[in-house]
């Protein structure tokens, strides 16, 4: 289940209903828990990061401790973890996101030594959960080399639900959830570990470190335009 640790959620002024975080930016300039409406009717708990890259992000993930990212379909449908720690918000709050508007995606990622990369892709949509979660990404910039070409156009799969190109399943030799095809480039759902490693499950971008570099930090966030 999706939840937060917060004394309390900042609630908007004298915006009702907020579509995302862009839109609260507008009153709001605090790094924070919010609630924010994008089809105007459905309330969704997000994080809204106002301080960096000229704030205005709607967080989709975090990894940065040992929170269990090897989970079910169900709960990747709904989002887990702890917005303000690590989770995922929920590939139905992400497709209900992402439809609502134009959205670039922006991933950070940080290694065990403290070297820094990012990625910008200029489109980012989720479909619905008939399309099992399809991904539509594209439009790479930044410091990360393009891991994300690779899975454009892909499924969600997770460990009880294999939709990848693989004979196997992926997400059960990854031990995540994520859109893999043959198996993945980037996997930042994968089991977190501290950097290098034996094994390709865990939280890694392959075109910076190797697949089985396990990253110390990964977050991605989406912002309208």
């Amino acid at each position: 289940m999706l939840k937060n640790d917060v004394q309390g959620i900042c609630k908007p002024l004298d915006l009702e209903t907020p579509r995302d975080c862009a839109e609260l930016k507008k009153k709001h300039k605090k790094s924070a828990v919010y609630t924010i409406y994008p089809d105007n009717s459905t309330a969704m708990t997000v994080y809204c990061n106002m301080d960096d890259y000229d704030g205005g992000w709607t967080v989709l993930q975090r990894r940065q401790d040992k929170t269990n990212f090897y989970r079910t379909w169900a709960e990747y449908k709904k989002g887990f973890g702890n917005v303000e720690k690590s989770f995922w918000l929920g590939n139905d709050n992400i497709h209900i996101l992402t439809k609502s508007g134009r959205y670039e995606l922006r991933i950070d990622l940080s290694d065990w030594t403290g070297k820094k990369w990012y990625a910008i892709y200029k489109t980012f949509s989720v479909g619905n959960e008939a399309t099992k979660y399809k991904l539509n990404v594209g439009g790479y910039s930044g410091n990360a080399n393009d891991g994300m070409a690779f899975h454009n156009g892909m499924k969600f799969s997770t460990k009880d639900q294999d939709n990848d190109k693989k004979s196997r399943d992926c997400a059960k030799l990854a031990k995540g959830g994520w859109w893999y095809a043959d198996c993945h480039d980037v996997n930042l759902n994968g089991v977190y570990k501290t950097g290098k490693t034996s094994n390709w499950d865990v939280v890694s971008w392959n075109k910076i470190q190797g697949s089985t570099y396990s990253m110390k930090f990964a977050r991605m966030m989406i912002r309208r335009f």
